[in-house]
């Protein structure tokens, strides 16, 4: 059973697995805006500068990067101490961030799959920075170990061979998931959460918690 808010799986009873299913991290199981927001405010408290003129100075270091999935906090810090020429504690080291950033959905929706599918990430990112967004929100005992893929570019042919023929695999992202689309062994799963558009051919969901029906869960 589930204990508390560390999300222990010690003493389950074991099921069989029926399939898989992949996520994205960002902006599909945690709320990076929110993240961002709750990091640049702890930032702006802590020097007494306003939250735009902070916000502002983000947006010229994501400016510099070729891709936003390039992004990486300690660089950042680095950044703003220099600009703003005062040490500063890195908010992105600090749990509570996280898991404040978990969407509503994102614990029932992984407890809820967990008893009938094997769960995996395939995510775009620095791995330690990806994997500290896992384990500091509490939520990376949901996945297999062998199944969380993060890869610098996710689309690169041989970042895409790893992912499992016939796996499901949620992603915010409609590029991403035309993409798995075309590879037609594997089932995409788009999460559009804030426009009214679907993609052809494609399952298009509009909140988190639908990729327990489409994947047709089983009732134990």
């Amino acid at each position: 059973m589930i204990e508390n808010s560390n999300y222990s799986f010690e003493g389950e009873k074991e099921m069989e697995k029926d399939g898989i299913v992949l996520f994205d991290i960002d902006d599909t199981l945690i709320n990076t805006k929110k993240l961002s927001f709750l990091a640049y405010t702890d930032i702006a408290k802590q020097t007494g500068k306003p939250f735009e003129e902070i916000s502002k100075l983000k947006d010229e270091y994501k400016d510099s990067l070729e891709f936003n999935t390039d992004f990486y906090p300690d660089r950042l810090m680095d950044f703003l101490v220099k600009k703003i020429g005062q040490p500063i504690d890195n908010p992105f080291d600090k749990k509570e961030i996280y898991v404040e950033s978990l969407f509503e959905e994102t614990i029932d929706l992984l407890t809820k799959l967990k008893k009938t599918k094997r769960l995996g990430i395939y995510s775009e990112g620095f791995t330690d920075y990806q994997t500290r967004k896992l384990e500091f929100s509490g939520i990376i005992d949901f996945f297999d170990k062998d199944l969380i893929f993060i890869k610098r570019r996710k689309l690169d042919n041989d970042s895409l061979n790893v992912i499992p023929d016939g796996a499901t695999v949620v992603d915010d992202n409609r590029k991403v998931a035309e993409k798995l689309d075309t590879l037609k062994r594997i089932k995409p799963v788009w999460l559009n959460m804030f426009k009214n558009e679907i993609l052809e051919g494609i399952s298009t969901i509009k909140k988190l918690n639908e990729v327990h029906d489409l994947v047709k869960v089983r009732v134990s």
